[in-house]
């Protein structure tokens, strides 16, 4: 028979000793650059969709000629979605880099790692815009953004950033 609770015959493990916080100092300067990049791309996420919005003609000749043999309502159609799209995306991506440049201000590992994504996938998507018929000015703005995201990239994955968040 056992002397143990539960009828085994091991002693229970001791509890693990109490963990004192981690405690780091003020983020370095690639860490702060990593943020206000996030901010600048935030606020270009808004310029996007002032662009969208007020260049409705210059996307609609864009639609005509990526296909001429689209209906007026249904040109008209794409032109609204495609506005209505951007305007959706460029009002989460204010907020999602709004949340993540704060976290990441606060030493949040996660908000690293997803902005890290975000970056990638901006830069993707930088390249593919080119590529794409669409306004000048949408084209431009587009490739201002994945140059921000490039830049984002190359701060976050930085010796002195990665280190910064060791132990998160």
């Amino acid at each position: 028979m056992s002397n143990y609770p539960g009828g085994s015959s091991w002693a229970p493990m001791p509890p693990e000793p109490p963990r004192p916080p981690v405690t780091r100092g003020a983020p370095p300067p690639s860490v702060l650059t990593a943020v206000r990049l996030m901010f600048i791309r935030a606020a270009l996420s808004v310029i996007s969709v002032v662009v969208a919005v007020t260049s409705k003609d210059a996307i609609k000749k864009a639609v005509i000629q990526s296909d001429s043999t689209l209906t007026p309502a249904q040109v008209n159609t794409a032109v609204n979605i495609g506005i209505g799209v951007a305007v959706v995306f460029g009002i989460g991506f204010l907020v999602l880099y709004t949340i993540l440049a704060l976290q990441l201000g606060k030493g949040k590992n996660w908000a690293r790692v997803v902005a890290l994504i975000f970056a990638i996938l901006g830069i993707l998507g930088g390249l593919i815009s080119v590529a794409r018929p669409q306004p000048t000015l949408n084209r431009v703005v587009a490739l201002v953004i994945a140059l921000v995201d490039v830049g984002i990239f190359v701060t976050l994955v930085q010796r002195r950033t990665r280190e910064f968040f060791v132990g998160v």
